[in-house]
């Protein structure tokens, strides 16, 4: 996750680097990225984080992003289908239980979380 300062806050606009303030800036803990999630329109391989006939961008099949961009960022990444992450973030943010999270849009899509996890299959 990338965490950004907020206008006044260390990092942030009119924060202390602005104002010259050395001694707030030196005691400051520094920010750092710990990882990446991406969540694309399937279908992919979760698994291997490799992309196979991605909705819209068809001359990306076959590609490995996952191991790309973790060469690229340095931290580790996950992969995954757009309906998995949103129904993941509905389960972490308190949705609790079991249930199905459904899309429409260009397509149907379903994310599946059982007992508080997503399930794949």
């Amino acid at each position: 996750a990338v965490a950004s300062a907020a206008p006044g806050e260390p990092g942030g606009p009119g924060g202390p680097e602005a104002r010259g303030d050395e001694a707030a800036v030196r005691g400051r803990r520094r920010l750092s990225l710990l990882g990446a999630g991406i969540a694309l329109p399937g279908p992919l391989d979760h698994a291997r984080g490799v992309l196979h006939r991605v909705t819209g961008f068809p001359e990306w099949d076959g590609f490995p992003l996952r191991d790309a961009l973790s060469r690229r960022l340095g931290v580790p990444v996950v992969v995954d289908k757009d309906t998995n992450a949103a129904a993941l973030g509905l389960a972490v943010g308190g949705e609790g239980g079991s249930f199905a999270y459904l899309h429409l849009g260009t397509g149907l899509g379903a994310g599946l979380v059982i007992g508080g996890s997503v399930h794949r299959g």
